[in-house]
């Protein structure tokens, strides 16, 4: 996280919660914390002269389904839930004096935010990072709609990542809504959405994956992985010419595993420590990785660490003068968009794996810096699609109970980073099906073109008639390096 949008992570922090704790001093409340915190929608102040003077929605390429729907003014109330972490926030006590009754008197203690304790926080937190990325985007869709004619009146829940904060919310919450958008993690949603009294009203979850036995109205943002993997397992196949096959999974990843190992039986498993290195290096990197043939690494994680340990050490694999290695991943991740990974190692290695959400494009960045001051993360980007999305789908049944229906609601959409495609689950819910497989070649991440032989980009080195006899001198110069000089010349033995 830059400095910039640490500073503006912070500063929306305090934002977020500076009123409730003066007001909770003035009322010598105690108990008022512990409620659940419900806040009007605090966006930073809209440059209305730039928004006037800009092309509607510039923020993506095109969105016209969204656009051509509302042709009078329209409102929608949407309650936003999101892990916060009020209850993680640092405090410092300060002495305060109470003017308004007298200037000798002093009141009780009063807890202040620490504002240098809570960016580290939010950099060691990843749940407060992604309330504040998921926030970012939400707000940034909020604009671009309004700049089409609808007004979102939105309220901002923190969950504090607690089934029971999230419970208690969902039976005591009276206010009328016209979508959620959230819980993030799967755990708290399940809760929150076993316990809402009206399960109608939509529920857009970003990250659950669809589950049976829940029920509502529940559009799931998280595309099931069983699907994308059997399409990127069928394309590694067809590309398939007898390369040595590798697979390097971590702990959480035995779907995949068990997948990959159904059609590359013979897959080498490569043994980690703890989910954080490979076993045995050495032997690996010097001794299994065939110098003869190419080699295939499928690479199942979603620890960004170990993926950029393994991407690095599998390009100094490839990049020794008799090695050739390509990789592939069959789970979902944005693991490899962080910094930690180099794009260069990816292209070198023709990466390719299947994408829910991935970069978001330049218009997009631009439009969302000259809004903020910082360019957008990826989980910024699809928080602004799934809520861009959410407020068209909402719409789309609102026009439906009046007697106006739309059937292009069931087409694709594309938006900043994402594309987005509901099919019916069960009787009222739906699933995102939409996903890419993609590829990173020349330093570039791209579409996957199916169609395109393997020996046109990366070819099979030519291997000489002498190959077997080659090989085998080579191991006995590495078992018996005794029978051979500095030059690698055989020494004669003498004949008694």
């Amino acid at each position: 996280m830059g400095v910039i949008r640490t500073f503006i992570a912070s500063g929306f922090l305090m934002l977020f919660f500076w009123p409730q704790q003066i007001d909770a001093q003035r009322k010598r409340s105690r108990a008022k914390r512990q409620e659940v915190t419900i806040v009007a929608n605090e966006s930073a102040p809209v440059d209305t002269l730039s928004l006037l003077s800009q092309p509607k929605m510039s923020a993506i390429d095109t969105l016209p389904p969204l656009a051509d729907l509302i042709t009078q003014k329209e409102r929608l109330d949407a309650l936003f839930l999101l892990p916060f972490r009020e209850d993680r926030l640092p405090y410092r006590d300060s002495l305060v004096i109470d003017s308004l009754y007298s200037i000798n008197t002093p009141i009780d203690t009063l807890r202040v935010v620490d504002t240098l304790a809570l960016v580290r926080q939010i950099e060691l937190r990843r749940d407060m990072q992604t309330a504040l990325e998921l926030y970012y985007g939400i707000t940034f869709a909020i604009d671009s709609a309004r700049s089409l004619g609808l007004e979102v009146n939105a309220r901002y829940v923190d969950t504090k990542l607690s089934p029971g904060q999230v419970t208690d919310f969902a039976r005591s919450d009276t206010v009328k809504t016209d979508m959620v958008f959230g819980p993030v993690s799967a755990r708290v949603a399940r809760a929150y959405i076993e316990t809402r009294v009206d399960s109608m009203i939509p529920l857009f979850a970003p990250f659950l994956q669809p589950e049976e036995g829940l029920k509502g109205r529940i559009y799931y943002g998280s595309t099931v992985a069983d699907q994308m993997r059997k399409k990127m397992l069928s394309y590694a196949l067809e590309q398939y010419r007898g390369e040595r096959v590798f697979l390097i999974a971590d702990s959480a990843q035995e779907k995949a595993k068990s997948a990959v190992k159904s059609v590359f039986e013979e897959a080498h498993e490569v043994r980690l420590i703890n989910d954080l290195a490979i076993e045995q290096l050495p032997e690996f990197r010097d001794s299994i990785v065939d110098s003869l043939i190419p080699n295939w690494a499928f690479l199942e994680t979603n620890q960004s660490g170990l993926a950029a340990s393994l991407i690095s050490i599998l390009n100094g694999i490839n990049a020794e003068p008799k090695k050739s290695m390509r990789v592939f991943s069959t789970t979902p991740s944005v693991v490899y968009f962080s910094d930690q990974v180099n794009p260069t190692h990816l292209s070198a290695l023709l990466f390719a794996y299947p994408e829910i959400y991935g970069r978001p494009t330049p218009e997009f960045v631009k439009s969302f810096n000259r809004r903020y001051g910082f360019n957008p993360s990826i989980n910024t980007t699809r928080a602004f699609d799934l809520t861009l999305d959410a407020f068209y789908r909402v719409l789309v049944e609102r026009l439906k109970s009046k007697g106006d229906s739309d059937p292009l609601v069931t087409l694709k959409q594309h938006y900043a980073g994402s594309d987005i495609d509901y099919l019916p689950y069960g009787s009222n819910a739906y699933q995102n099906v939409a996903y890419r497989l993609k590829w990173v070649r020349d330093l570039s991440f791209s579409a996957l073109d199916t169609t395109m032989p393997p020996e046109v980009f990366k070819p099979w080195p030519e291997i000489p008639d002498t190959w077997l006899a080659d090989r085998l001198l080579a191991i006995e110069k590495m078992r018996y390096p005794e029978r051979f000089d500095d030059n690698g010349e055989r020494i004669e033995e003498e004949l008694d």
